[in-house]
């Protein structure tokens, strides 16, 4: 891994825990450096599930076009 493999990651921002503690938010941003834009989804991830049931709740359409 060279460093530009790393600033190329995405990166976790905010995450939130709903009120019943069974589902979390999180945001994740990733930097498109030919058009100089960041470009921030957001997920939703069951508790008791884990990382398999996430689920993308918006995206950017500029991002996933062509």
């Amino acid at each position: 891994m060279v460093f530009m493999d790393i600033i190329n990651m995405p990166s976790v921002g905010g995450s939130t825990v709903s009120p019943g503690g069974n589902l979390m938010l999180d945001t994740r941003s990733i930097t498109d450096w030919k058009s100089a834009k960041d470009f921030t989804e957001i997920y939703l991830v069951s508790m008791s599930d884990g990382i398999d049931s996430t689920r993308q709740m918006m995206y950017t359409k500029e991002k996933h076009v062509g």
